[in-house]
């Protein structure tokens, strides 16, 4: 069913590359995949989607904070499907585009407080500082 709407949605991408509307839908559907993969132990899979997802809100972020939030989010969810050599990389990414959406107005505390998205960050001192200073 995710890979369905992930097929539509790709089309409508490329059909309509600049709309905001499609590749936003279009990364959540991505995200989406990449849970139920993740669930069901398909890895490579659950990997592949996170990436695309995280590829497509970079894309938007310079214009919403709220896909630079959500591109921390995809890239944090990339962590534990990834290979333990790039995690901390990963998880410096994610620290990163989290920042920057802070810095750029996305200030809802209690969302990033309660996002399980966001939990591969949580024992993370970087994460920590990043959510003491926005207190």
């Amino acid at each position: 069913m995710f890979r369905s709407a992930c097929e539509i949605q790709e089309e409508a991408v490329r059909a309509e590359p600049e709309s905001v509307y499609h590749r936003s839908t279009l990364a959540n559907a991505l995200a989406s995949r990449g849970r139920a993969a993740q669930a069901s132990g398909a890895r490579e899979e659950a990997r592949q989607s996170f990436t695309r997802a995280a590829e497509l809100s970079a894309t938007m972020a310079a214009q919403f904070s709220s896909q630079r939030y959500s591109q921390a989010c995809y890239v944090a969810m990339l962590i534990p499907v990834s290979p333990p050599a790039v995690r901390d990389s990963l998880g410096l990414e994610a620290i990163s585009a989290l920042r920057l959406a802070i810095e750029a107005g996305y200030g809802n505390r209690e969302t990033v407080t309660k996002d399980s998205d966001l939990d591969p960050l949580r024992d993370r001192a970087d994460f920590r500082e990043l959510m003491a200073s926005i207190e």
